[in-house]
C-alpha cells in the first residue's frame, strides 16, 4: 500500500527474498525529522513488497472466485460489482440482500449497499438455504454438520469466514460472508520486535488487521527464521478453512480448535505434543486461555496472540485478561512510600493505597493496531505497565508505514484505572 513504484529496484527471486530478509532492518537508512525517527525500508525490501503484491492479487482473486460461486448467479453478478471494496455480504431472511463494503476514499469507514438481488426484494428461505447447500457441496460436508458450535464455517483453502444466524428451533435465517484476504498488513512496522525473539500481544478492533500481521508473522517465522511455528487458530482465520493451511502462513504447522471451550486445553497440547520455539494464536478471551499463556510463556517459549480492545487500557480494565499483563492487586503502602510517590508526581493528595503488578507479564512488548499502516509499540511492556500503575501515564512509540519509509515517534500516553 502506497509504495513508492518510481524507485529503482529489481526483480530478485523467492530464494533472495527469504535468505536475505531478515538482515534488512539493519540496513535501513535512518534520519531525524521534526522530532521523529525516519527510517527507509532497503531496495530488496521495496523489491519484496512490489513482489508480494503481485502475489497477494493473484491469491485474492482466486480465493474470491471460490466464495463467489457459493451465491446465485444472479446475487454473485450483482456482489462482483464491489469485490474490490467488499468486507461482509449481510443475508437476513425476510430482507435485501446487503453488501458490507470500504467507503470509495476512505478505508478506515465502512457503509452498507443494498443490492438489486430480485429487484431488492427481501430473500426468502430458499435463497439462504441455496447458499448453505452449495458450501456444503464445495466443502463436501452434510449441510447439518456444517457449522461448528460457534456458528462459522469457511470456505475450503480460503481465509473467508461464514457466521450463520438461527432461530429459536436452529433453522438457519441469516447469513454474515466475511471477506478474507491476503495483504501486505504493517508487518514491516514490528520486525524488529520479531527477530529480537519477543513476545508479543496485539490489541486491536475487530476487522483491524490483527489477522492479517498473525499470519505473516507465520509465515516470516517458519520461512525466514526457520522457527518451529505452532498455529493455534481459534477460528480457522489464519489458516483458512479446510485440512490444509492456506499457503501464507508458510510452513507453521497449524492446531484446529474443535471447540472454543477447549482452546486453553489446546494451547497445552501444542507445548506437549509438538515442541515449538514459537506459539501463535488467534485470539486469547477468557481466563483460563490467558493462564495456558502464562504457563507456555514460563517454558520459554515465544507467543504472538491477539486480543480484542481498543489498546492497552483496555486489557488492564479485563478481568479476565489481566494475567497476561502481570496480574494486579491493591496493596497498602508504607508512609515513606506513599509520601515518595506523591513527591515524585507532584501530587497534593497522599495516596495510602495503590494497584501493584503480581508477576512478570506474559508478553515482552504489546502492539496497538491503529490502521493499516500505523501501530503504536508499548515495550518493555514490564517497565511500562509499572509506570501506568504507578502514574497513570507512560511512553509509547508510534510507528508509522508511508511509502518506503517509517517514521517513528515517542508520545506519551494516560490511562484512568
Amino acid at each position: 500500500k502506497g509504495l513508492d513504484k518510481s524507485q529503482n529496484t529489481k526483480k530478485v527471486t523467492q530464494n533472495q527474498l527469504l535468505s536475505e530478509s531478515k538482515s534488512q532492518v539493519a540496513q535501513r537508512k535512518v534520519f531525524s525529522k521534526e522530532g521523529a525517527t525516519v527510517e527507509v525500508l532497503t531496495p530488496l525490501e521495496v523489491a519484496q513488497q512490489q513482489q508480494l503484491g503481485q502475489q497477494i492479487d493473484d491469491s485474492n482473486q482466486e480465493d474470491m472466485e471460490r466464495l463467489l460461486h457459493t451465491l446465485p448467479h444472479e446475487m454473485r453478478t450483482h456482489v462482483e460489482q464491489y469485490v474490490h471494496r467488499l468486507v461482509e455480504i449481510v443475508l437476513d431472511y425476510a430482507r435485501p440482500a446487503v453488501v458490507r463494503v470500504f467507503a470509495e476514499h476512505d478505508r478506515t469507514s465502512m457503509e452498507d449497499v443494498e443490492l438489486a438481488y430480485k429487484d431488492g426484494k427481501p430473500l426468502n428461505y430458499e435463497d439462504i438455504e441455496y447458499i448453505v447447500t452449495s458450501i456444503a457441496q464445495a466443502k463436501g460436508e452434510r449441510e447439518d454438520e456444517l457449522f461448528r458450535e460457534d456458528n462459522r464455517t469457511g470456505v475450503n483453502g480460503t481465509l473467508h469466514r461464514i457466521s450463520a444466524i438461527r432461530n429459536r428451533l436452529g433453522r438457519i435465517i441469516g447469513l454474515t460472508m466475511r471477506i478474507g484476504r491476503v495483504c501486505r498488513g504493517c508487518f514491516p512496522l514490528i520486525q524488529d520486535l520479531v527477530d529480537a525473539g519477543q513476545s508479543i500481544l496485539i490489541v486491536g478492533k475487530p476487522g483491524g488487521g490483527k489477522t492479517t500481521l498473525l499470519r505473516q508473522i507465520a509465515k516470516y517465522t517458519s520461512t525466514v527464521s526457520k522457527e518451529r511455528v505452532i498455529v493455534v487458530d481459534t477460528s480457522n482465520e489464519i489458516g483458512g478453512d479446510g485440512d490444509q493451511p492456506h499457503r501464507e502462513i508458510g510452513k507453521a504447522r497449524r492446531l484446529q480448535v474443535p471447540s472454543i471451550k477447549n482452546q486453553d486445553k489446546v494451547m497445552l497440547e501444542a507445548v506437549a505434543n509438538h515442541t515449538p520455539q514459537r506459539i501463535i494464536i488467534d485470539e486469547i478471551s477468557t481466563r483460563a486461555e490467558a493462564a495456558s499463556a502464562s504457563t507456555i510463556s514460563q517454558r520459554g517459549i515465544r507467543i504472538v496472540a491477539t486480543a480484542h480492545g481498543n489498546g492497552l487500557e483496555s486489557i488492564m480494565k479485563n478481568k479476565e485478561l489481566q494475567l497476561l499483563l502481570g496480574g494486579f492487586s491493591n496493596v497498602i503502602l508504607g508512609d515513606a512510600t506513599a509520601l515518595a510517590q506523591a513527591e515524585r508526581h507532584k501530587r497534593n493528595v497522599i495516596r495510602k493505597t495503590a494497584m501493584s503488578r503480581q508477576q512478570t507479564p506474559v508478553f515482552d512488548v504489546v502492539v496497538e493496531m491503529r490502521s493499516y499502516d500505523s501501530v503504536a509499540v508499548i515495550n518493555p511492556l514490564t517497565e511500562r505497565i509499572d509506570e501506568l500503575l504507578e502514574s497513570h501515564s507512560a511512553w509509547e512509540e508510534v510507528r508509522t508505514l508511508k511509502g518506503t519509509k517509517i517514521r517513528k515517534q515517542h508520545h506519551r500516553f494516560a490511562i484512568k484505572m
